[in-house]
């Protein structure tokens, strides 16, 4: 079991990647759609496991679905909410990702007192009722109003906007929010595609440097 941990870890770097390469094409809720089936995928193969490789395929699934989520859900949340709520909001993901694994713990300490393999499947197979239930909240909730600004849709991306925000379409801050919808893809329209090793850049906003900090932190 140990040994199978370190490749979720993998499929998460992977999965990260890919979420780089088709998030674009996809769009938010399609992307969290597939890391959630992906989830659902390996953990069902982890839970019937019963050869070491069989639960080491199941991890790396599940770690492409984890990859895929924790680099889209952050970027949606940002992307439907107010600029002076974006913070926080963003920083609940962190803050609900202690949560399930300090509940994780405790479930597994439960378990350690069954003397049979339901010990561990069961806290494994516990991870498929969140991931159903995103499945469904998804379902209900809208696209992301910068993916389909992106994509040419500004009228849904107006729309969006007016129905999670409760406004009129000519309120100030729809407005505003329209523009500067507008003025990001223009910059990005400027600038050109980047390639991942862009956010390695030394410019002005250092970005290079806050990547790395990141980076090292997580580590902390």
């Amino acid at each position: 079991m140990l040994t199978s941990l370190r490749y979720e870890g993998l499929g998460s770097l992977i999965g990260c990647i890919i979420n780089f390469f088709i998030g674009d094409m996809l769009g938010r809720r399609k992307m969290i759609w597939l890391a959630m089936g992906l989830i659902v995928i390996g953990a069902t193969l982890q839970t019937s496991a019963f050869t070491l490789a069989h639960l080491i395929t199941g991890r790396i699934i599940t770690g492409f679905g984890t990859g895929i989520d924790s680099s889209t859900v952050p970027m949606y949340q940002s992307e439907l909410s107010r600029k002076e709520w974006r913070g926080r909001i963003v920083s609940w993901e962190i803050w609900f990702i202690g949560v399930g694994i300090v509940t994780a713990y405790w479930i597994d300490y439960g378990f350690s007192y069954v003397k049979s393999d339901v010990s561990w499947r069961t806290p494994i197979g516990i991870q498929l009722i969140f991931a159903i239930i995103v499945i469904f909240i998804v379902w209900g909730l809208p696209e992301s109003p910068r993916w389909l600004y992106k994509r040419g849709r500004k009228e849904e991306a107006l729309e969006v906007l007016c129905a999670v925000h409760d406004l009129p379409s000519d309120d100030e801050y729809i407005v505003s929010e329209m523009e500067a919808i507008g003025m990001a893809f223009e910059l990005e329209q400027h600038e050109g595609s980047q390639k991942i090793m862009a956010v390695f850049k030394n410019d002005h906003l250092k970005t290079g440097r806050r990547v790395m900090l990141a980076w090292f932190g997580l580590f902390m």
